[in-house]
């Protein structure tokens, strides 16, 4: 019996790493404009509109082939983010063409395309942020800001996500947890 629990324990351990952390990690922030703009500012073709694209849902709509483009922000503290993802539904265009900024002391800083996060589904997007800190970040579309120009992309725009820092604690009970299986496993072997 004791050779069990002995055998046991760091698997029971793991379990309670599991199932009850330090502190809940802090959850993402979502945008999806059910309840208007949220605090973001809307520039060029950009604009609010209900889409049966989305099944009825609010959402950005812009259109980068008119002149001035599309170019969505919001001013926004990014210490603790550590990416950013956007739902981009293309309608036409290159879908490459929605990219990210950082507005920094009145001058663009362009981060380029975004990257996909899924590699079958080229509808999310991510920026990885660079510039922790507060300040204006925002999407663009169509609109000439940085070195390479992109071909214009009419799109809608949803679901803007912050994602946090993963808590230092979170990371440790998990690498804790996991460390404790291996070990149980070992012995039993």
């Amino acid at each position: 019996m004791r050779h069990l629990v002995r055998l046991l324990a760091p698997s029971l351990v793991a379990l309670l790493g599991f199932a009850v952390p330090a502190y809940a990690a802090p959850e993402p922030i979502v945008f999806d404009f059910e309840d208007g703009l949220q605090g973001w500012t809307l520039e060029g073709s950009a604009q609010r509109v209900q889409t049966q694209v989305l099944g009825g849902q609010w959402a950005i709509f812009g259109d980068g082939s008119v002149e001035g483009g599309a170019l969505v922000s919001i001013q926004m503290d990014l210490s603790n983010i550590a990416f950013i993802t956007v739902e981009q539904f293309l309608v036409d265009g290159d879908e490459d063409g929605l990219s990210f900024f950082y507005r920094i002391g009145g001058r663009f800083i362009v981060s380029g395309p975004l990257r996909l996060v899924e590699p079958g589904n080229p509808s999310v997007r991510a920026h990885d942020v660079m510039f922790p800190g507060d300040q204006q970040i925002g999407f663009y579309w169509g609109v000439d800001l940085g070195p390479e120009e992109r071909g214009p992309i009419v799109a809608f725009i949803d679901n803007i996500t912050f994602h946090p820092v993963p808590e230092p604690s979170s990371l440790a009970f998990l690498g804790f947890s996991l460390g404790a299986i291996l070990i149980a496993r070992r012995r039993i072997k």
